[in-house]
C-alpha cells in the first residue's frame, strides 16, 4: 500500500493531466533517421516503420514516427487501398529526397526534406501527429517565388 498523503491525489488538477506530445500542424524540416520492415500485429503482412527527426526550429530533435503498409496480404479491397496509398506516399518521399529507385530504405536516410504534419485525436493515445505529405526542402530562391510555403516554428530561408 502507498499513501497519497492527507489530501489524497487530485486526478483532476491540471498539472496531473496527461499532456500531448503532438507537434502543431505544419511543415517541418526533417530527415529520416531510421527505418525497418515490421510484421503487422495480425501477421497478415508487413509495413515500413519510419522515424523522422526534426532538424531545425522550435521542435528541433523531436521525432515523428509513421508507417507505410507496403506489404499487406491483398485479401480485401481495404488492404489493397492501404497498399496503394502507402506506395504513393513512398513515391512522394523518394521524389522529395531525389532518390528515384531505392533498393533499400536506408538510401532515404539523412537527406533533408519537409514533412507536413496534421494533428488527429486517437482515443486511447490522445492527440497524435500524422505525416500527410513529403516535399523537397525548398531553396532560398523557391521560397521567394512561393511565399505561401510555411515551416512551422521558423523561417528556414532567413
Amino acid at each position: 500500500m502507498a499513501s497519497f498523503g492527507d489530501d489524497g491525489f487530485d486526478s483532476n488538477a491540471k498539472e496531473n493531466q496527461k499532456e500531448s506530445n503532438a507537434l502543431p500542424a505544419g511543415d517541418y524540416p526533417a530527415v529520416l533517421v531510421a527505418s525497418e520492415k515490421k510484421q503487422t500485429k495480425d501477421e497478415s503482412g508487413s509495413y515500413l516503420k519510419m522515424d523522422f527527426q526534426i532538424i531545425r526550429g522550435e521542435f528541433q530533435n523531436q521525432h515523428i514516427f509513421t508507417n507505410l503498409n507496403l506489404w499487406l496480404a491483398q485479401t480485401d479491397e481495404k488492404k489493397k487501398m492501404a497498399i496503394k496509398i502507402a506506395k504513393g506516399q513512398l513515391s512522394e518521399l523518394c521524389r522529395s529526397v531525389g532518390i528515384g529507385t531505392p533498393k533499400d530504405s536506408t538510401e532515404l536516410h539523412g537527406i533533408p526534406l519537409l514533412i507536413r504534419l496534421n494533428v488527429k485525436e486517437n482515443g486511447e493515445y490522445g492527440m497524435q501527429n500524422n505525416v500527410t505529405k513529403f516535399s523537397p526542402m525548398p531553396t532560398a530562391a523557391s521560397a521567394k517565388e512561393d511565399p505561401v510555403v510555411h515551416v512551422a516554428g521558423e523561417n528556414p530561408w532567413a
